[in-house]
């Protein structure tokens, strides 16, 4: 999955975990973006444990 957007100052954007346009997410807590079938309900599972 390309990175398209990143929102200022959202988790994405933080110096400890910045991610920049154009990157490509290859996998979310080691499981690999092909393998997961719903992409976002994953990445927010991540950001709530994360930031929640």
């Amino acid at each position: 999955m390309r990175i398209r957007h990143v929102v200022p100052r959202s988790p994405a954007d933080r110096e400890e975990s910045r991610l920049h346009v154009g990157e490509v997410i290859t996998a979310v807590d080691g499981t690999p973006v092909a393998e997961v079938d719903n992409f976002t309900a994953c990445w927010s599972i991540k950001w709530t444990r994360v930031c929640g």
